[in-house]
């Protein structure tokens, strides 16, 4: 089985935790160079990460995978304290074959993947054509989205719940507008050039259950990175 990794460190000697990381998932296929970004969300003061990805080949079922991933990243000393805080380590499974899990303890594929251009970045150079099964686009048409620089953000319904963001991200940086529909039965939200409905080609942020608050800001945040002209990778 092939799954997709993303990787970061911001604390320590970075570089030399990634490598012990990668070093630690058993069969890499292939790593991505190291590319050093500015923190998104998260606490103010943070330091620089170093991201990365690759691409493992493994024996391990989904959730098998995840205790080991889990169990690296506390050998390196990470310790889950303040969300999108300052980490030694952590390691995202991104994509795992085409498989769409949605459960408290994983959900596949990485329901940021889509807007974070420091995931997108390094994975675009060892698995361009992976297919992300939630929209059928590749990983090189995922950073390419990224790259037009949308200005819209679509909220997919129930009323109550995206109104609820809506109300949280208050008024949108400069250049961006925010569009509700509330005729579908999921909540997600979608980067997208121009629409005002999500569609199932478009990348989308799905959220089955994280409070409005925490979308709101992790929507403020892919905004604020995709239309950063100096998009740092």
């Amino acid at each position: 089985m092939i799954a997709h990794l993303g990787l970061g460190s911001n604390l320590g000697d970075r570089r030399a935790t990634l490598d012990r990381a990668v070093g630690a998932l058993g069969r890499v296929v292939a790593v991505s160079r190291y590319h050093e970004t500015r923190p998104v969300g998260g606490p103010a003061g943070q330091g620089a990460f170093l991201n990365a990805a690759a691409v493992v080949e493994t024996d391990l079922g989904p959730a098998e995978l995840l205790r080991h991933l889990q169990a690296i990243e506390r050998g390196a000393g990470r310790v889950r304290e303040v969300r999108w805080g300052e980490r030694t380590l952590d390691i995202d499974m991104l994509m795992y074959e085409d498989l769409l899990i949605d459960s408290p303890e994983l959900t596949l594929p990485h329901p940021r993947m889509a807007v974070r251009r420091f995931v997108l970045g390094p994975l675009a150079e060892v698995a361009p054509g992976a297919v992300d099964p939630c929209t059928g686009l590749t990983v090189a048409a995922l950073l390419a989205n990224l790259d037009r620089r949308p200005g819209v953000v679509s909220l997919e319904g129930p009323d109550g719940r995206t109104g609820a963001v809506l109300d949280a991200i208050g008024p949108p940086p400069a250049g961006w507008s925010v569009a509700l529909d509330a005729d579908r039965p999921t909540f997600a939200a979608s980067l997208g050039p121009s629409a005002t409905r999500v569609r199932r080609s478009r990348p989308t942020l799905r959220y089955p259950t994280e409070p409005p608050a925490a979308v709101a800001a992790d929507l403020l945040a892919a905004m604020l990175a995709a239309h950063d002209p100096s998009r740092p990778d």
